[in-house]
């Protein structure tokens, strides 16, 4: 049998086929439950923004907190995780915990434009998913509409900010040798950044 890293080294295209998969049920929850993430709420206060609906305060604010916010939820599980031992017991070398390393190594050596602009993808797609969850009028429609949009961000190695905010540090406390501050300037700036313009640019403006 093929460990992730294995199966990552021999056919890295089935491993993004099935994170693809098993990915949009995280949207699909948030949408559901009427949750605040950062990169949806780009798309809607940027809309809001230009309807005259809301002040530059208010966007600026509930950006800030929600990416916050998203970053603490996302610490939060990682603890519970390593807690848990999910990934395996502190200290092992399972292929999932060699998995989680490789990620946060990967994520972390992108160039930095690279970084922005698969953030930009990344949103535009997100917000295209919450665009058409709200043009559904039921459970089963809401479902079908963010779903592949979701799946075809992670399918084309784009970068999601707050995804990545549980991926890095998860990949941290599994022992990757890469520095939080290498996560802050080489990830989670520049892929939030772009997030912010796919999701202002590509899809608000567009709308």
């Amino acid at each position: 049998m093929h460990g992730p890293t294995g199966l990552y080294t021999t056919n890295p295209g089935l491993v993004t086929l099935i994170q693809g998969l098993v990915f949009p049920p995280g949207l699909i929850l948030v949408v559901l439950s009427g949750s605040d993430l950062f990169t949806s709420n780009i798309f809607f206060f940027t809309a809001g923004l230009l309807e005259g609906r809301v002040k530059w305060h208010m966007a600026l604010r509930s950006w800030t907190w929600s990416w916050f916010s998203n970053l603490i939820g996302s610490l939060t599980i990682v603890y519970f995780a390593h807690w848990a031992g999910i990934l395996g017991e502190p200290g092992s070398t399972n292929s999932v915990i060699a998995f989680a390393k490789t990620l946060a190594v990967t994520k972390t050596h992108l160039p930095w434009h690279g970084a922005v602009v698969r953030g930009m993808m990344c949103n535009w797609l997100v917000c295209m998913a919450i665009w058409q969850g709200m043009a559904a009028t039921d459970v089963i429609g809401k479902i079908f509409g963010i779903y592949l949009p979701v799946a075809y961000f992670i399918i084309g190695g784009f970068e999601h900010c707050v995804a990545n905010q549980y991926l890095l540090y998860q990949g941290l406390v599994a022992g990757a040798p890469v520095s939080v501050d290498r996560t802050i300037t080489h990830n989670l700036i520049p892929s939030t950044i772009g997030c912010m313009v796919g999701g202002i640019c590509f899809v608000a403006f567009a709308s």
